[in-house]
């Protein structure tokens, strides 16, 4: 039962990132096809309440599809520990295996639990950085 929901889970949370990646291409190809009108009408005029609207609402998708990225690495860190704990569990309270297997899961399991952890101090550190420090902040 745990298995099939969690396959479940796996499952829609690829189609999510298939769908978020093809935004994300769109939003970079959109951005690229009309550039040189954008730069013509917007950047080379004398900003107005209205343009400075514009550009943050043009710009706010890549802002929204970095965090959507962030956040998609962190589940894809976290179903891979629970994937790689489950059997690492079985194996250690069924004494199954050999010592390889031992090692490989026990490894596996310290390495997406150290992911997932760092993931999440990266997210918490990007939304909690303050904006007059923007500038620090390289990608």
């Amino acid at each position: 039962m745990v298995a099939h929901s969690l396959s479940n889970i796996v499952s829609q949370a690829r189609i999510v990132s298939s769908v978020n990646a093809a935004s994300i291409a769109i939003l970079v190809f959109d951005s690229f096809l009309t550039f040189d009108l954008e730069v013509s009408a917007i950047w080379s005029r004398k900003w107005t309440f209205a343009r400075v609207l514009y550009v943050f609402t043009r710009y706010s998708g890549f802002v929204e599809a970095g965090i959507s990225i962030y956040a998609l690495l962190l589940l894809f860190d976290a179903v891979m520990f629970i994937l790689m704990a489950i059997p690492a569990w079985k194996a250690y309270r069924f004494q199954g295996g050999t010592r390889l297997v031992e090692v490989v899961y026990r490894d596996g399991v310290v390495n997406y639990l150290y992911l997932f952890v760092l993931s999440t101090i990266n997210i918490l550190i990007t939304l909690t950085f303050p904006t007059g420090l923007g500038s620090v902040m390289v990608l």
